[in-house]
């Protein structure tokens, strides 16, 4: 192992011109390489989808004034449409943290694609909390220390947790539209400090706005808590300005975007740790062949110091390597190096062999493929995006023109997703031994058939979609009978189940039901339970439920 691991090192080049590279203080990608829409994703660290939830619980403010709150009940506003970025702190900032966190979220109707970032773009309508000013410029402006002071600490494997309150230097502004708050104008506030000098303060502000967040590679959750002043006043009717006052909780539940996160690794001083790769070894090969690094020379004992520990590999043993271990080494190593399609080449090798693959060598297969296939639907959204504003304009002539290259995509992905489910119908079912490896067949045989039903023409939409539904049914049945209830496999079958009953085959109902259930079953079965997946999982299956329980309200 450690000769294979000097022998990497000696074809590796020390440095290799780029247009552009990374300024490491700033902690920001080559963005020449990694091409990923938005200022956001420019920093290494992890990236999270989900939603954003702004509840306030409205009390007076100004006594014996009509500057008053005119809202008398809870008010509770959703955005579905939310990142959460945490990532490494760039060390231009004075006082930085040891991480830095942004939460941005915007109104559904609100169309951000193209993704090009243009000045008078529609990035400029997204909300921003950022706990130092994430701007589009390569370093924070000005020298101003962070607006939250935040602690890390490293709960368990790769699982981390962060708080803190908000300082003196500015005030956290807020944004929001709220149909049910007596105004159709947008709110306009902050989430205020408590007062400086001695004076009135009705709305009795003693501490400061406060955060709590936690994260890991599957999931995260951010909370708020803090004391909200603001109103909404349309421009040509300034005598009714609609006040708002009172506690204010603002939380975000999510998953992890793979396609444009770094992979957290365990830390041994609590501070958050990230396998740079997009931008870096996520690119590592160009077109040409040639390896591409994006920083400087790099000393070799450092590196094979960090292969040694990340990879788990002993270095003092003598141990001699079977073909199917030095075959999982090279999946993995491959894997963490972005290179998904030798990852999964090198593991169809041994399935098409007839051997069941192991727990390891199906989570990296899951993984390879779930990267590939995330690509492509991206693509294809983007360029479904496009298309659709081309016919929106009289007479284009590239409406054609794109369709043609959606259609480009649809087929790659029909033929990566027909390649899963032969793999797994025709190899890994036969040779399966385990309830594990049944299951594993079946989810991937239900999400692959959704993943073409998403992206394909009518005609083959309703016999893929018939087909995920079967699938989905007997992995549904097969966890059920098998699994316990808080046992990683089957939470992962019901999260893609109920969303594909939710979101694709208009059962609503029957996903409330099915998540409602499952969740109050793993509840139970894991009280006491500090596993981060099954938690990570848990908490995936609860904001969903969050979210369709309101949209069922509503």
């Amino acid at each position: 192992m450690l000769a294979l691991c000097v022998a990497l090192l000696c074809f590796a080049p020390s440095v290799i011109g780029q247009e552009w590279l990374s300024d490491p203080r700033t902690n920001l990608r080559p963005n020449n390489i990694t091409g990923l829409p938005y200022y956001i994703y420019r920093w290494t660290g992890s990236y999270y989808n989900g939603s954003t939830t702004i509840r306030i619980e409205p009390q007076e403010f100004e006594e014996n004034t009509n500057k008053d709150t005119k809202v008398s009940y809870p008010v509770q506003v959703t955005y579905k449409n939310s990142i959460l970025a945490i990532v490494k702190s760039n060390t231009y900032v004075e006082d930085q943290n040891e991480v830095t966190f942004s939460l941005r979220y915007w109104d559904s109707n609100l169309n951000i694609a193209p993704i090009f970032d243009i000045a008078d773009g529609p990035i400029n309508s997204i909300q921003n909390i950022d706990s130092v000013d994430m701007n589009r410029d390569s370093r924070p402006s000005g020298t101003q220390p962070p607006y939250w002071q935040l602690e890390s600490s490293h709960d368990s494997e790769t699982s981390y947790s962060f708080s803190g309150k908000r300082n003196f230097t500015v005030l956290q502004s807020l944004k929001f539209n709220c149909s049910e708050c007596l105004s159709s104008s947008e709110f306009r506030g902050s989430i205020v400090n408590p007062l400086r000098r001695s004076g009135p303060d009705p709305l009795n502000v003693t501490s400061f706005p406060f955060v709590r967040g936690q994260f890991n590679n599957r999931s995260a959750s951010l909370t708020i808590t803090g004391t909200y002043v603001g109103g909404s006043r349309a421009e040509s009717d300034r005598d009714n300005e609609v006040h708002l006052g009172g506690p204010i909780t603002i939380s975000f539940l999510g998953e992890i975007d793979e396609l444009r996160s770094d992979t957290l690794l365990p830390s041994r001083n609590g501070t958050p740790l990230w396998n740079k790769t997009l931008g870096y070894t996520k690119s590592l090969y160009d077109n040409s062949g040639t390896a591409v690094w994006a920083e400087s020379i790099v000393p070799s004992a450092f590196v094979l110091a960090a292969m040694t520990t990340f990879l788990n590999i002993d270095t003092t043993s003598n141990m001699v390597l079977s073909d199917r271990e030095k075959n999982v080494f090279l999946a993995r190593l491959n894997g963490q190096a972005g290179r998904y399609k030798v990852t999964k080449q090198i593991l169809q090798k041994e399935i098409e062999a007839g051997i069941e693959p192991n727990p390891e060598e199906q989570k990296l297969l899951s993984i390879a493929y779930s990267k590939l296939q995330h690509a492509l639907r991206d693509s294809w959204r983007v360029m479904l995006a496009v298309e659709q504003e081309e016919k929106a304009k009289e007479g284009s002539d590239l409406v054609s023109v794109i369709e043609e290259a959606r259609k480009g995509v649809e087929t790659e992905l029909e033929s990566l997703c027909d390649e899963v489910i032969h793999l797994v119908e025709e190899k890994i079912t036969l040779s399966a031994t385990s309830d594990e490896t049944r299951l594993f067949c079946l989810k991937m045989k239900a999400d692959y058939n959704r993943y073409i039903a998403e992206c394909t023409a009518e005609d083959k939409r309703a016999a893929k979609t018939d087909l995920a539904r079967a699938a989905y049914g007997d992995a549904i049945k097969l966890a059920q009978d098998k699994f316990d209830p808080g046992n990683p496999h089957r939470l992962s079958v019901m999260v893609n189940a109920a969303v594909f009953y939710h979101d694709f085959v208009n059962m609503e109902e029957h996903a409330i039901e099915l998540t409602e259930s499952e969740l109050s079953k793993a509840m139970e079965a894991v009280a006491d339970s500090t596993d981060a997946d099954v938690r990570a999982i848990m908490n995936i299956l609860h904001a969903n439920l969050q979210l369709w329980k309101l949209d069922a309200e509503q």
